[in-house]
């Protein structure tokens, strides 16, 4: 297949696009997930957790001590074994927190969200290069098909999913790499007829790549194996199918001896830690799948998978009513077929893998297939309009179509997923008026406490108590803020699982103070402001509450400094 000049400006072209379109995003993040944080700081120091520090709870510490556990400055000791050391215990396989090492040497002391979107975005220009080599055999025939393939590629990487996972600080935009690598390398070997030696090698590197990435890609190399295992068996191809098979298992094989742990982690640890209970409950199964779907819809394409039915459905429609003409197939024609059976069938396989192992229904799992369902859709929608239409009516359809989906998170006001746009005002809150002292009641068996570390590294003076519990004859509230100017009030940060509304009228009583607020509602768990001068606000009982009904003492001693 030639390629011409105007296709390198067209690639270069798409590449400048999707970054110049990525880079506002990234610098308006404004938080991070759990799992982010917890990249930065497996990849910048020896403790894989903060937690694991021996002086993180009952301690006080100023914003630069949790800071430190998100940047290398000071740990030129850490060496990337330490890295490997860390993800024995962990749901990742090492390589991704590698990458993220060297790429932290750009804000070195300050935590930043440019080394996980340095590493994003020169994935997505590779992806973007390869998938325009898979869309542009679709079109393989039509005069305009490399238009059409740039076309595509752009939308595909400019959609909120894309954007979503460039800023996201975690390893789904090189999974998204692998995959996309993988279907175009496979494509060829379609075309080669039989195995060849060149592609065997770079399907094994990619794969290799991709499995001490992340465990999630044998969720795509193994159905695309069975597919290809399944085409060299009917075609009687004994020696590719030897060839192929030696290259994948192999692959796995010298995975697992350079990280053995994975055996371990894949079948004990996190990953598949609900397919049981996932396959074993049908409305569990079903709701997965719709959420999924959800998501795919929304961020993959921008919420238009409605309108591109509602279009498909008419198209049936007109031509039904057209008289049916029989067109014969020719080599193009079932080439194009076997092209989009080979994107088609393993990207339909890692949905259901996703499904069945993914623990919690999250966008990041699913954004390796989704430029290859976009793309495919679109091309589909493409087709259909054009034979039930023509070619005039079909373009103004198609190009509303791209309008509609372009303008949609304009009007809706939606936003990539990772930005986390709602906590803007809460970082600005607590960087002005409520930087105050800070008391983190955790129940440590729910801890999601890097959930929101990004808040603590903003706070001069904050405390993790462990476990505290107010029924405790010898709880002492006061000790805590002992030495601590809470003349203008503090914070009571109460993470999930436990009686808030309790806790806060233990902690009134206690301190002597007048009222309390519930500042904001994070994932974890509330944050509350306790002070003077404002009216408390009413706390709804909640289950955890009814434990303390019958054992609350109807007053707690004030224990105050003259």
């Amino acid at each position: 297949m030639k390629f011409r000049k105007i296709e390198i400006l067209a690639l270069i072209l798409i590449i400048v696009i999707q970054s110049l379109v990525f880079i506002p995003f990234a610098m308006n993040k404004s938080y991070t997930h759990i799992e982010e944080a917890r990249a930065l700081g497996h990849a910048s120091g020896t403790v894989a957790e903060i937690q694991d520090n021996k002086d993180f709870y009952d301690t006080w510490h100023s914003g630069e001590y949790y800071a430190d556990y998100l940047n290398i400055e000071g740990k030129d000791d850490a060496t990337l074994t330490d890295i490997y050391n860390n993800q024995k215990s962990d749901s990742n396989p090492p390589l991704y927190y590698m990458i993220l090492r060297g790429a932290m040497n750009v804000s070195v002391g300050n935590y930043s969200v440019w080394p996980g979107a340095i590493i994003n975005m020169a994935a997505y220009a590779m992806i973007s290069v390869f998938l325009y080599f898979i869309t542009k055999r679709l079109f393989v025939g039509d005069k305009y098909g490399y238009i059409k393939a740039t076309a595509l590629t752009l939308l595909s990487a400019v959609t909120l999913g894309a954007i979503s996972n460039v800023i996201y600080t975690g390893m789904f935009s090189l999974v998204t790499l692998v995959v996309i690598s993988l279907a175009y390398l496979h494509i060829r070997m379609y075309e080669k007829g039989k195995s060849s030696a060149l592609l065997l090698v770079l399907i094994g590197i990619v794969s290799f790549l991709g499995l001490v990435t992340s465990y999630y890609c044998l969720l795509y190399i193994l159905p695309m194996y069975i597919l290809f295992l399944t085409r060299y068996i009917r075609a009687k191809d004994k020696k590719s199918l030897m060839a192929y098979s030696f290259t994948v298992i192999g692959t796995i094989v010298v995975s697992i001896a350079v990280f053995p742990f994975a055996l371990y982690n894949m079948f004990f640890g996190n990953l598949g830690g609900e397919i049981v209970g996932t396959l074993g409950i049908q409305s569990a199964l079903i709701r997965t799948i719709v959420d999924y779907t959800q998501k795919i819809n929304h961020f993959g394409f921008n919420n238009m998978l409605l309108a591109i039915a509602i279009i498909a459905l008419v198209c049936i429609v007109v031509k039904m009513r057209k008289p049916y003409v029989e067109k014969e197939e020719n080599e193009q024609t079932q080439h194009r077929k076997m092209i989009i059976k080979t994107l088609l069938i393993p990207a339909f396989a890692y949905f259901l893998g996703v499904v069945a192992v993914s623990q919690w229904t999250e966008l990041k799992y699913i954004m390796p297939i989704c430029a290859i369902l976009f793309v495919l859709t679109m091309y589909g929608i493409c087709k259909f309009v054009f034979d039930a239409f023509g070619k005039k009516v079909s373009a103004i359809i198609i190009a509303l179509l791209v309008v509609a989906m372009a303008v949609y998170p304009v009007i809706s006001k939606s936003t990539p997923e990772s930005t986390y746009a709602d906590k803007v005002e809460l970082i600005e809150d607590i960087k002005g008026d409520y930087n105050v002292p800070a008391v983190y009641l955790m129940k440590t068996d729910d801890d999601r406490f890097l959930d929101d570390i990004l808040l603590f590294t903003s706070l001069d003076n904050s405390y993790i108590a462990a476990d505290f519990d107010i029924l405790d004859k010898d709880a002492d509230f006061n000790a805590i803020l002992e030495g601590q100017d809470v003349s203008g009030g503090f914070l009571l940060f109460v993470n999930n699982g436990q009686a808030d509304r309790h806790i806060l009228d233990y902690v009134l009583l206690s301190t002597g103070f007048e009222s309390y607020k519930t500042l904001s509602i994070l994932n974890s768990g509330k944050v509350y402001y306790i002070g003077n001068g404002f009216e408390t606000e009413e706390i709804e009982d909640n289950y955890h509450d009814e434990m303390y009904e019958s054992t609350m003492p109807e007053s707690t001693e004030v224990v105050t400094e003259e």
